[in-house]
């Protein structure tokens, strides 16, 4: 996505800089973003350019960000307010012409309620949110992903499965990916190396928590079928955990409600999850 955002923008001319904010001990994040000068502490032995820096004109995609030091944060939004950061040890402001673009798989909202992340910064990064559902929310993005992945992989190696076994799909769909896409991503390259010289990916070489046994409650039904009967199943369960409550199931499902009663007479059952 944000790689996508660039590419469409009038910056595409520039860097793309990725960071993750997570992989970066915290001792060393403000340094890492910012650069230091030279003599800033024992092993800066010359000036370096943080990746604000490298990304002057261009864009800086700060994944993970709710991982960020409250220190590190306070940074963050000079820069995003004012345009100027200082190195680390320096004293000289640096200007900088960077587009932000930001990611975290937190609950910003509750960060800011609980104190580890500034409120003044979450807002100042809310320009334009865009909100992509968890994976369990859009099924019908699992098929085509796998395959995105598993393609990508046929480009680099010459011992890659042609495809994933009926038993195979049947698993992806109805497993509730709590690492979202990137779990996806996981499993897929975790049946190529597991099952490398095989015509197709079997159940138990994606290895998911769970699901090495055969599921039968796909068998026999076509993929529109099968993404219907996952969306009534788990849409059901929400409700029920939720005592037929439409708002908080909502909430949970991370869509509107409007949307939710709409696919409740859809999907045939009732406001509590029940058969209709």
């Amino acid at each position: 996505m944000a790689d996508r955002v660039h590419k469409k923008s009038n910056r595409t001319s520039g860097p793309f800089i990725k960071v993750n904010c997570a992989a970066i001990p915290a001792n060393l994040i403000e340094s890492e973003l910012f650069g230091y000068v030279k003599g800033a502490f024992t092993d800066a032995v010359r000036d370096k350019p943080g990746f604000f820096e490298r990304a002057g004109g261009g864009s800086l995609f700060l994944d993970e960000i709710g991982e960020l030091s409250l220190p590190a944060q306070a940074k963050l939004l000079r820069v995003l307010q004012n345009g100027t950061y200082q190195r680390v040890g320096g004293e000289v402001d640096v200007s900088v012409d960077v587009r932000v673009i930001a990611a975290t798989n937190k609950d910003l909202g509750i960060s800011v309620d609980s104190g580890s992340f500034r409120q003044d910064l979450y807002y100042r990064l809310a320009v334009l949110p865009i909100e992509i559902p968890p994976l369990r929310d859009r099924v019908e993005d699992i098929e085509f992903l796998a395959h995105y992945f598993l393609d990508g992989f046929k480009l680099i190696r010459k011992d890659v499965p042609l495809e994933f076994s009926l038993e195979a799909l049947e698993v992806l769909l109805s497993y509730r990916w709590p690492g979202n896409v990137r779990e996806l991503q996981n499993a897929v390259e975790r049946a190529v190396i597991t099952c490398r010289g095989e015509k197709d990916i079997a159940p138990c070489d994606l290895a998911l928590p769970g699901n090495n046994r055969e599921n039968t409650e796909y068998k026999g039904k076509n993929l529109k079928d099968s993404v219907t009967l996952f969306k009534k199943s788990f849409v059901r369960e929400v409700l029920i955990a939720h005592d037929g409550n439409q708002t908080l199931a909502a909430n949970a499902l991370g869509i509107q409600r409007t949307y939710l009663s709409r696919m409740i007479k859809e999907l045939n059952i009732n406001h509590l999850g029940e058969k209709a």
